[in-house]
């Protein structure tokens, strides 16, 4: 999982497939399929989407990027779709969610 995770988060910026996560980590897009529904219960691009807010949140809290240049930091296709996602999966916007961590 830690390989997967480094290899998500150095590609985060571009998109790429389920194939080539699957290749990164030397196995076939199946079989990856197969041992992420079992052992976290998700398909590979939920895990990527999960992975993919898990580091907005800190790039949220540690850094002083605008939102606009974290999402394309993050691979989304604009601020807007951001803003979607982050909302969809947290619950706040991203300017919400960096004001309510703010020291």
């Amino acid at each position: 999982m830690n390989e997967l995770r480094c290899f998500i988060r150095d590609q985060l910026h571009r998109g790429f497939s389920v194939r080539e996560l699957a290749f990164a980590i030397r196995i076939g897009p199946a079989v990856l399929n197969q041992k992420l529904r079992f052992s976290i219960g998700r398909s590979p691009w939920r895990f990527v989407q999960e992975e993919r807010i898990r580091r907005a949140a800190e790039l949220l809290k540690h850094s002083r990027s605008s939102i606009a240049e974290l999402a394309v930091q993050l691979g989304y296709t604009d601020q807007s779709h951001f803003t979607n996602s982050f909302r969809r999966a947290t619950g706040l916007t991203p300017k919400a969610f960096r004001m309510g961590t703010s020291p």
